[in-house]
């Protein structure tokens, strides 16, 4: 049964895979790097729900994504990097929301 997340739980998500982009630089990351990366900061996320966050990202202009466009199937994300709005935005958030490490 899939949960429920809150709206503070999705920022936090997103908070931690923009610091995770961020960490890697301009260089890209696979989803499947993004998925192992936020379990083990015990950040529970579906398939569904990266690319939710990803694509709601991409929005906001705060990461680029390449994608696999075939014929009759949905575009696949290949692999996202944070742009320079992206790192602004992980610069604007709090210290409690950024979860930053002493």
């Amino acid at each position: 049964m899939a949960m429920n997340k809150t709206r503070r739980q999705h920022e936090a998500d997103r908070t931690e895979i923009l610091r995770f982009l961020n960490e890697a630089g301009f260089h890209p990351v696979t989803p499947h790097s993004l998925m192992i990366h936020l379990d083990e900061m015990f950040h529970t996320v579906s398939n569904e729900g990266l690319d939710y966050a990803l694509r709601f990202m991409l929005g906001k202009r705060w990461i680029e994504i390449g994608e696999e466009k075939l014929l009759g199937k949905a575009p696949r994300i290949l692999w996202a990097k944070i742009t320079p709005a992206g790192v602004d935005e992980l610069d604007r958030r709090t210290p409690e929301q950024s979860g930053v490490r002493e």
